[in-house]
């Protein structure tokens, strides 16, 4: 399955964005509201995470619409060309 990047543009949706994220990642990096969860509305965070931002210390991390974690952990997810899809 293909998971692709977009926008939140479905306000009526049930789960609602992730109002709580406190690391936004590494601003020269990837960071974009996408739809891991397959269910239409890009609601879940994703950005690249880690101690420093170089490789291998930096793993794309999101924050799932619903959910209480922040993070992911490393390979869950990968993003290529802005696409993220499992890793």
């Amino acid at each position: 399955m293909i998971l692709i990047s977009g926008s939140i543009n479905s306000p009526s949706h049930d789960v609602k964005p992730r109002q709580n994220i406190t690391d936004y990642g590494y601003s020269d990096r990837f960071q974009q509201w996408v739809d891991v969860q397959g269910d239409g509305v890009s609601n879940d965070y994703a950005r690249y995470v880690g101690p420093c931002n170089e490789y291998p210390h930096v793993w794309l991390s999101v924050a799932l619409a619903g959910g209480t974690d922040q993070y992911t952990a490393p390979n869950v997810y990968k993003e290529v060309d802005g696409i993220v899809t499992p890793g």
